[in-house]
């Protein structure tokens, strides 16, 4: 049984967002957040992912991915541990470098990802401490994802990824960022996981409240995820978006591509 709590629709989780963050309230709309959810909320991701792949093309890129990370979408990946993390990044042949971007301009950058052989020795990830140590680690996989895919999409010898304020929607309009999110997802919802929360009647619909009601503890459950006061409204409806959005996209996997 769903407690109070969980059942909570977007529009019940965006008001208390609002209300109860110490930061930026007063620039924060509820309406315009209402906007915003319903806009992308109500996107067919199955339909938005074939207009880029088809079911071989998406399977031989993860099958590419996973002979670098074989217990991808095995195991969940839930160490927001800086160090874990750049030993990871090591291992793959990149240096991670984790630093705080503060200020307004600052905090909305989350991580990017650069390869220049004129400027650095090897391929390198950034990400922003001064976000939620799970945001930290989704933009460490999402950035992983641009590093392993990238021979897929790009023979140039420069590759440069910089995801200011996420756009969920635009995401969904190029293929990269399609397989770099979908690296991510797959560190969160490995397929066992995904079985349990998505292969239900209805799922994937269109009811983002049960959506985000079904997720959340699971979110909690493996990575110790909740929206936090002390990060301003846009920071926390940011996560809630990427909460919706991630949700989306590994029901549409599974529901439309086995995966």
């Amino acid at each position: 049984m769903r407690t109070r709590e969980e059942a909570k629709t977007v529009r019940d989780l965006i008001r208390d967002i609002i209300k109860f963050s110490q930061l930026g309230t007063a620039r924060s709309s509820v309406r315009g957040a209402e906007k915003y959810f319903d806009s992308f909320s109500r996107q067919d991701y199955g339909a938005a992912i074939r207009k880029h792949y088809d079911r071989t093309q998406l399977r031989e890129i993860l099958a590419e991915v996973r002979r670098i990370l074989p217990a991808l979408n095995r195991q969940v990946f839930n160490t927001t541990d800086t160090s874990r993390l750049r030993k990871i990044a090591s291992e793959l042949g990149v240096m991670l470098h984790a630093d705080r971007f503060e200020g307004t301009e600052g905090r909305s950058l989350r991580g990017f990802y650069l390869e220049d052989s004129e400027l650095l020795a090897r391929p390198s990830i950034w990400v922003n401490t001064a976000t939620h140590p799970v945001g930290v680690a989704a933009a460490f996989w999402h950035e992983v994802g641009h590093h392993l895919t990238k021979p897929i999409f790009s023979s140039r010898r420069r590759r440069t990824s910089y995801p200011f304020e996420t756009n969920h929607q635009k995401h969904l309009t190029d293929s990269s960022e399609i397989a770099a999110d979908m690296v991510m997802v797959l560190a969160c919802y490995p397929q066992a996981a995904a079985v349990k929360l998505f292969a239900k009647d209805g799922f994937p619909g269109p009811d983002t409240d049960r959506l985000v009601a079904t997720v959340r503890p699971y979110l909690q459950s493996v990575t110790g995820f909740d929206f936090v006061n002390r990060f301003s409204a846009r920071e926390n409806l940011h996560y809630l978006a990427g909460i919706v959005h991630l949700a989306k996209l590994r029901a549409a996997l599974l529901s439309d591509y086995e995966i």
